[in-house]
């Protein structure tokens, strides 16, 4: 499972939504994942997580949205992964196995 992440955003304190696909560079997470920029202003990595024990999760395709703040259209499409967890428990069900700049 493959998350994007902000700078100073710890690796052991993931966000509640990950995804299953390949995530190349910024323009992907922001047009394919639909992250808006207030939610994620910067990015410039990426982790991968293992799923070590049972995750509550919903899972499903990322619909489109409009960026209001850039005037953006986010088409959406990739797969997302909502963890159904609280915060704080999150890496109770994950391992950190990689981390990686990504290109804007």
């Amino acid at each position: 499972m493959k998350m994007a992440v902000s700078p100073g955003q710890p690796s052991t304190r993931p966000g509640g939504f990950a995804t299953f696909d390949d995530i190349p560079d910024v323009s992907y997470v922001r047009d394919k994942l639909a992250v808006k920029n207030a939610w994620k202003p910067d990015i410039d990595r990426v982790i991968t997580h293992e799923i070590k024990q049972p995750l509550p999760v919903k899972i499903g395709m990322v619909g489109p949205q409009v960026d209001k703040g850039t005037g953006t259209y986010l088409a959406g499409g990739g797969t997302q992964v909502e963890m159904v967890v609280a915060p704080q428990h999150r890496m109770d069900y994950l391992k950190l196995i990689e981390e990686k700049n990504i290109k804007n």
